[in-house]
């Protein structure tokens, strides 16, 4: 009889151990899985994120471009400008304020005479 304990007893410790490998391995598929599903999700925010982050860029540099357009469009046709007059020193001055530091701008005469430099170097 020892025997037949001995050996049911060991065949119960082999069922154990391979019902304890087979989940096993399943916790360790599905985690892999769902861990696979979360890396796809995390990326898919964060390019999300990005995508937002370019447009929100995107627009802001198009509207300071249109800005300067209109400025630029716009400043010929004002008569300090168009006199070359010293009042249009303090005009230009006032315009290139909303320009960009990196910004470099020259007002020419009609005789090619430079007469503004933003920003002035002194």
């Amino acid at each position: 009889m020892r025997r037949g304990n001995a050996s049911r007893y060991f065949l119960d410790i082999i069922i154990i151990v391979i019902v304890t490998v087979v989940a096993v391995g399943g916790v360790i598929y599905h985690n892999k899985k769902n861990r696979t599903r979360s890396v796809y999700l995390i990326i898919q925010g964060i390019n999300q994120q990005q995508l937002t982050l370019a447009r929100s860029v995107a627009r802001g540099i198009e509207i300071f471009f249109a800005n300067l357009d209109d400025d630029l469009l716009t400043l010929p046709h004002l008569s300090p400008v168009q006199n070359m007059d010293p009042r249009m020193l303090k005009t230009m001055e006032v315009l290139c304020l909303g320009f960009s530091p990196q910004t470099s701008y020259r007002r020419l005469d009609r005789e090619v005479i430079l007469h503004f430099i933003y920003p002035d170097t002194g």
